[in-house]
């Protein structure tokens, strides 16, 4: 279980991180709703990032 909460916590991190960057209403609702560990918006993200983290890597 340690790895979900290393993940979690590394969402949350994430999120405040990026707070002082501006971004579209649609991504700083979903941020809101990362750090309130929202599933479907982890989801989201996932959907929307990865094939961009992918090809990076």
């Amino acid at each position: 279980m340690q790895k979900a909460e290393t993940w979690s916590r590394s969402i949350t991190d994430f999120a405040l991180l990026t707070e002082t960057v501006q971004r579209p209403p649609k991504e700083a609702k979903l941020l809101e709703q990362l750090k309130q560990k929202k599933r479907s918006a982890l989801e989201r993200v996932m959907d929307r990032y990865t094939s961009y983290v992918a090809t990076i890597l």
